[in-house]
């Protein structure tokens, strides 16, 4: 499902560039290892800040952001005036603009 996203994600990068939004994509350990997850950014030409990390630090995480989903892929918002919103948005797929903007507060 991560994976199935990531394009979804990039769109919504490309046609929202405009608006002061940070994506961040955190790959575990767990299902991928740092070779294959290079290659995956790189062949996606995807933009944003990538971190490839131990699954118990991102787990860790999680649990600081109110347990912000137990799967993956896990979305968590800090919006504009710094309040965490974790369920603010469950699928890249169900954004467009206007719901974008609103699940970070613009």
């Amino acid at each position: 499902p991560c994976l199935s996203e990531l394009p979804v994600s990039k769109k919504l990068h490309e046609e929202n560039k405009d608006l002061p939004i940070e994506y961040v994509y955190f790959c575990t350990n767990s299902s991928s290892n740092e070779y294959t997850w290079k290659n995956k950014v790189v062949g996606l030409e995807l933009p944003g800040t990538h971190i490839f990390m131990d699954d118990k630090i991102v787990s860790e995480l999680k649990s600081s952001f109110d347990n912000a989903g137990s799967g993956f892929p896990t979305y968590v918002v800090i919006d504009v005036n710094g309040k965490l919103r974790p369920k603010s948005i469950q699928w890249m797929q169900s954004l467009d603009r206007d719901k974008l903007k609103t699940a970070v507060g613009l």
